[in-house]
């Protein structure tokens, strides 16, 4: 199985090094390449491995939500207002903004890039998803940019249990 970080990635002060802790801003704008290669190192052990979430992990994660009784097709898929940080004013440090089932910022704090993609204009280009406190979309809203847009999207790591 997997685990998604319960907050966005952010990136400490003082090392540099990526972390998912309460209470500061996420790691963001950040371009798709960064953003997978950073997830990709965050966790380095011979049992758990880390990597930038692929686009089936988050329609998996979506699903586990609206199973559980947290949340509504509806509120994922059309209307996450009321879940998430969409006051198109300022960015919410991790841990403020909306928890769903332990995962916080799930609809709307910021963007966040996946491992999805699309093959267009003779080019790759990856996905971001979910609401953002810059727009109102729904938790289920998608986009793609290519690999080395810098957007205002951050990103959450995947953890794999080998």
């Amino acid at each position: 199985g997997y685990y998604s970080s319960r907050y966005n990635i952010s990136e400490d002060e003082k090392t540099g090094k990526p972390r998912s802790i309460k209470g500061v801003e996420p790691w963001k704008p950040i371009n798709y390449l960064t953003a997978k290669e950073i997830a990709s190192i965050m966790v380095q052990s011979k049992i758990v491995t880390s990597h930038l979430m692929y686009g089936a992990e988050y329609d998996t994660r979506e699903k586990w939500v609206i199973e559980s009784g947290a949340v509504t097709i509806e509120e994922i898929a059309k209307d996450s207002t009321k879940l998430g940080n969409y006051n198109d004013i300022s960015l919410a440090k991790t841990g403020e903004d909306g928890c769903i089932n332990n995962i916080y910022g799930f609809t709307g704090n910021v963007d966040e890039w996946t491992q999805e993609h699309i093959e267009s204009f003779e080019s790759f280009e990856y996905a971001i998803r979910g609401g953002s406190y810059t727009d109102v979309r729904p938790a289920h809203w998608r986009c793609y940019f290519g690999p080395d847009n810098r957007y205002n999207a951050g990103f959450r790591a995947t953890l794999y249990i080998e």
